[in-house]
């Protein structure tokens, strides 16, 4: 929370549409003062009190206001008035709320018609299973993670490596204890060397000795089964 809205803190849910972040364009008025926002996310109620200026860092605050799963955003601060829209990302505070949201959204488009009740613990009665979607490969996984500095997807694939053979409940302490006992299986100093509290490297909790890194990026290279992974993974310069 040290930084709450912000995309790059989009929170960790079984419930993930696109990243659990909304994009919005910001735009000025024609011949009048203030902004006009817009959004292509369904649902969502939109208010600017935004004021026109010049400052020198622009300074934006979100507040969202939650009712059953629908929400107002309400911008303020201050910005130049600009030709071109401004681009603006916000976490969803209440991924699992924009969830249901967006399903009954895409529903009424394909012409579902009815209400979809956003009820607490198991369905009532039977559940029939309808269909399984498979991720992409891992490799494709780690593209996106690290070419796009991806904190929610690093988190979910740490809870993926808790996961073992239950099918579904893993937590972050899940993952963190199969990551620690790899590492330390693998080298010898990752135990007093090694400290993780999350996936995605955020926490300032987080403490790794510089010498234990260098170990672990030679033992990749030297490693043929995982170094074109890793290598096709990485951000290249002037193109990523």
């Amino acid at each position: 929370d040290v930084s709450k809205g912000e995309p790059w803190f989009a929170p960790v849910s079984p419930f993930i549409v696109e990243k659990n972040v909304i994009q919005f364009l910001i735009a000025s008025r024609h011949g009048a003062p203030g902004f006009e926002i817009y959004t292509g996310t369904p649902g969502f109620t939109v208010v600017s009190a935004l004021e026109a200026g010049d400052p020198e860092q622009p300074a934006i605050r979100v507040e969202q206001r939650w009712s059953g799963d629908s929400a107002t955003f309400t911008f303020q601060g201050a910005l130049a008035p600009a030709a071109e829209p401004y681009l603006f990302a916000a976490a969803v505070e209440r991924p699992r709320e924009h969830f249901y949201q967006q399903l009954r959204a895409a529903l009424l488009q394909a012409g579902i018609q009815g209400p979809i009740p956003l009820r607490e613990g198991p369905p009532p009665g039977a559940v029939r299973h309808l269909h399984t979607e498979l991720s992409p490969p891992l490799r494709e996984v780690l593209v996106e993670v690290n070419k796009n500095s991806s904190n929610l997807g690093a988190e979910v694939l740490l809870r993926t490596m808790g996961l073992g053979d239950r099918a579904a409940g893993a937590s972050t302490e899940d993952g963190l204890a199969v990551l620690h006992r790899v590492m330390e299986r693998d080298f010898r100093e990752a135990a007093a060397e090694l400290h993780l509290v999350d996936g995605s490297g955020l926490s300032r909790e987080n403490r790794v000795s510089a010498l234990l890194l260098v170990r672990l990026l030679n033992r990749v290279r030297g490693d043929f089964a995982l170094r074109p992974e890793f290598i096709n993974s990485l951000s290249v310069a002037l193109t990523d």
